[in-house]
This record gives structure tokens, sequence and C-alpha cells, in this order.
């Protein structure tokens, strides 16, 4: 018998979760699922739980997948995140990715047949990459040195949006960005 694989799966639609359960349950008995419905409960359960690996549906009722994300990628999380749903297109994709998702499977078809493989495989190369010490920081810390305050706000707006994963530090000139340095 496998180990176990423990999943945190957010997701709201009842159908998606019961067929995905049973599935697991004849094909993949090593994945134990704990089901959440909300974003929010999907925050509260990633912080006080010992998951391998979150498997995040992008439209839940309170808030949008890729919010979660980012709040999670924000937050320091290293849990490896795997973008699922049902609707979306490549822009959706490529967000999903520069937030900081391993990995994402659209629901079409039957993707159920392939995704424990996938989730085997990021969770393999997740625990390689932690042995290895290359999961040392999921935050990363940028020097941004600029003096205009309209400049730095831009800048800072788009890093918190488009790649919450960096932290923003700002000096005003070349002196204090040595120093910091």
């Amino acid at each position: 018998m496998n180990p176990t694989i423990r999943i945190l799966y957010a997701e709201d639609n009842a159908r998606d979760t019961e067929l995905t359960r049973s599935f697991f349950a004849e094909r993949a008995p090593e994945f134990e699922l704990d089901i959440v419905e909300t974003g929010q409960a999907c925050l509260e359960r990633t912080i006080k739980g010992a998951f391998d690996l979150l498997l995040l549906d992008y439209r839940l009722p309170d808030m949008d997948g890729l919010d979660v994300l980012k709040t999670l990628v924000h937050s320091g999380c290293r849990l490896p995140i795997v973008m699922v749903t049902g609707v979306g297109d490549e822009e959706l994709v490529v967000k999903a990715l520069r937030l900081g998702a391993v990995n994402y499977v659209s629901k079409q078809g039957n993707y159920l047949e392939s995704l424990p493989d996938l989730l085997r495989g990021v969770i393999d190369e997740h625990r390689r990459k932690v042995s290895q010490g290359l999961l040392t920081a999921a935050v990363r810390r940028v020097l941004y040195v600029e003096h205009d305050p309209m400049d730095i706000d831009l800048t800072v707006h788009h890093f918190a949006d488009a790649a919450p994963h960096f932290v923003v530090e700002v000096v005003k000139s070349c002196t204090e960005a040595l120093s910091r340095l």
C-alpha cells in the first residue's frame, strides 16, 4: 500500500467533488481528499492542515481561485498548487502559472483519468526540490531604486497584483540601495 497523500480540494460543485472522490477511491486510493467549498475555508485549512498538495478550483462562491492563490503565495505558502477549472482560457492558465500554480487542469473530457498521475508527478517534483534545498523561500525580495512617487506606486501595485511572491522594497537613492545591499 502506498503512503497516504493528503490533498486539500477547494471545490464548491458537489458533483465534481463526488466524482473525484469516487474516482480516487477506485483508482488512486493513496489520495486522501479533504474538501472545502469556499476560498476563505481553503485559506484557513491550508494554514491549519498538513497537506501535500492543493487542488484549487477557479470559481468559488466567495472569491476566485486566483485571489486564493495570490493570498497563499504572498503569505509564503510553499504547498504545490494545481489550478483546476471547467471554464478558462489561455490567459487564465498564464495568470495562474505566473502567480505560482505549478500546473493547471481543465475539467474537459476524461480529465480524471490523467489527474492522479499528474498530481503524483507534481508532489514528487515538489519533494525533490525541497530535499535539494531549492524551495528555501517562496517570497522573493526586490530592491527597487526610484525617486518618483507615482512610479513607485504603479510598480508596487503591479507587483502586488501580478507577482505576489515578490516583496518590493523601495529606496529613493543609490546610496540607500548600496547600504541595503
